[in-house]
């Protein structure tokens, strides 16, 4: 059993994250630490795609903006929440900010000195710019004071966050709502046992699901973030105009809608095999309307009809490679089986690590 911090084991932060992280009846997540405000579970690649994606379509730079989003939103959910803040310049007696951090897979962090300039090092993050925000905020509410803050990327796995502190009178968060309006969500009373499937823990560093790292954004960073670019906001640079629509809404944040969606949606090279959820809802790539979102029984019932269900094998003709006949039954139908298009080394080698996947999942 391997511990992390004082005391806490990978179990105990396993058992913490599913009973944190709650599934509701329209399909958002649920924060249970904060109010039960919304939030994105999303795989890190992911997140690193969305937002590269809507820099690279709205031809903006957009990291100092998810900081500083990412900083007023950690300080207005920790006041709404009456959560326990964090006191003192020390950051490893932050046991409670720690295990957040751990829970939510954003990363860790450890103070590297504390002279003129406080200067911390941010390990694993999810995101340097989030990541710097939030830290920034917990260090405001566990000093007292305002700061300034910068970062370095010091390699993959760290960031250096430097923190001085700042004179300037600046008022707490305001409140922000989302520009859509979705009825108030049912905690699921169903285990969702696949929905934590392959749980597992790095220790002291961030969780993963079927090999894949993944951590909870709050819906209302990602609120923030828009709202601190919008303004910039003038026209899309790439993607199709006509794959996204959005009504009763501005120009502005049609093209924000237009450039999120296409980010989230579009797959990139490196993640061209996965389908993923928005960043509001657990449902992939369908945009649901409130009134027209599957219960968790309906879900259900179509999961129990479809194993129920008896599988029909269809033969169609396989064809040699390249062949005209192939060309012709791919343009008529839509799809074609191409024969041999493996080695038979090639196939027993594809089987043997079919196999490998699957007994490492028992």
């Amino acid at each position: 059993m391997r511990f992390f911090g004082k005391g806490i084991s990978n179990e105990s932060l396993v058992t913490g994250i599913k009973k944190r992280w709650l599934t509701s009846n329209c399909g958002l997540i649920l924060d249970s630490k904060r109010n039960y405000h919304p939030v994105w579970r999303v795989d890190s690649i992911l997140f690193d795609d969305f937002l590269s994606g809507i820099e690279r379509r709205s031809g903006l730079s957009l990291g100092r903006r998810l900081a500083h989003a990412s900083s007023e939103s950690e300080e207005w959910i920790s006041i709404v929440s009456n959560n326990s803040f964090p006191k003192g310049r020390n950051p490893e007696r932050w046991k409670n900010t720690k295990l957040d951090w751990l829970e939510r897979g954003i990363g860790n962090f450890e103070l590297l000195d504390d002279d003129n300039e406080t200067r911390l090092l941010i390990k694993y993050p999810i995101n340097g710019p989030l990541c710097s925000g939030v830290f920034t905020a917990n260090w405001e509410k566990a000093t007292g004071k305002r700061h300034k803050f910068r970062w370095n990327h010091n390699n993959v796995e760290s960031l250096i966050l430097m923190i001085s502190e700042d004179h300037m009178k600046i008022p707490h968060p305001s409140p922000i709502s989302p520009s859509w309006f979705y009825e108030k969500p049912v905690i699921s009373q169903n285990e969702h046992i696949d929905f934590w499937d392959s749980l597992e823990v790095e220790s002291d560093k961030y969780w993963s699901i079927m090999g894949r790292r993944f951590a909870m954004i709050n819906q209302d960073v990602i609120l923030r973030f828009e709202n601190y670019f919008l303004p910039y906001l003038e026209e899309i640079h790439e993607g199709r105009k006509e794959s996204y629509s959005w009504a009763d809404v501005d120009k502005k944040r049609s093209l924000s809608g237009r450039s999120a969606a296409a980010s989230v949606f579009v797959s990139p090279p490196r993640s061209q095999h996965r389908r993923h959820a928005t960043p509001f809802t657990t449902h992939p790539t369908r945009r649901y309307h409130t009134d027209e979102l599957p219960t968790a029984t309906a879900r259900r019932t179509a999961s129990m009809q479809a194993k129920d269900a008896a599988p029909v094998y269809t033969h169609v003709p396989r064809f040699e490679p390249g062949s005209a006949e192939s060309l012709e039954y791919l343009r008529e139908h839509g799809y074609v089986v191409i024969k041999k298009a493996l080695s038979d080394e090639e196939v027993a080698h594809a089987i043997d690590l079919t196999w490998q996947f699957l007994e490492h999942y028992g």
